[in-house]
């Protein structure tokens, strides 16, 4: 093979190993993004983030390939087997490190923007007054059919807390000991806050007793 040849493929290699490298960070920074925004991107009905992960496969898939062929070229090996083992590594950490826990850390700092853990906890009090246990409201934004009862309820807990700096999509629900509010649906997942209200605090990553969470149902 050529010195042309041998050139070509070394810099195939790193061509391909950069847009692999640049491909699993757009796929964190687009889980952050969206964690931040309170919503997953989506591309044409498709979530942004799987864009970059079908780039790094396919570019993990051609290295492997090509450092076949250099396998009989000695002066491209090395830099070609050390590009598709690094393309491989971006492979493994796309699906190691979980994107729902990017995205989580995005939300919480979304949340922690709107609103301060003793406006959560003034929310919670009222929501407990409010709704039976294991009962639920749904904000003005949410698809759901609400009574005007609810609608009153909603007034409610508009005049006397700060929940309108929240994305008003929401579903908030009065547990035993938590007060959630929840956001997402079927297909995408849930998101969203759990405010503790029993004598039990658990430490959060908002404040004590104030907790993110993220559900794949």
């Amino acid at each position: 093979m050529s010195n042309l040849h041998t050139n070509k493929l070394k810099n195939t290699a790193k061509i391909l190993c950069a847009i692999s490298a640049l491909a699993m960070l757009s796929t964190y920074l687009i889980s952050y993004l969206g964690g931040r925004n309170g919503m997953d991107l989506i591309i044409m009905w498709m979530p942004a983030g799987l864009v970059p992960m079908l780039i790094t496969i396919m570019c993990t898939f051609y290295l492997i390939v090509i450092s076949i062929v250099s396998l009989f070229q000695r002066n491209a090996r090395l830099v070609v087997l050390t590009c598709a083992g690094l393309g491989c590594l971006f492979f493994l950490i796309i699906f190691t490190v979980q994107q729902a826990r990017i995205f989580q850390i995005g939300f919480r700092t979304r949340i922690e923007s709107q609103i301060t853990p003793e406006e959560l906890r003034q929310i919670a009090a009222s929501v407990q007054n409010l709704l039976p246990e294991n009962g639920r409201i749904a904000g003005p934004e949410k698809n759901f059919s609400t009574t005007k009862d609810e609608r009153r309820q909603w007034e409610i807990l508009s005049d006397t807390t700060a929940i309108e700096k929240l994305d008003q999509w929401m579903v908030i629900f009065n547990n035993p000991q938590t007060v959630g509010i929840s956001w997402g649906g079927a297909l995408i997942g849930h998101w969203g806050i759990k405010i503790d209200t029993g004598s039990e605090q658990t430490p959060g990553d908002i404040a004590l007793g104030i907790r993110t969470y993220i559900s794949s149902n």
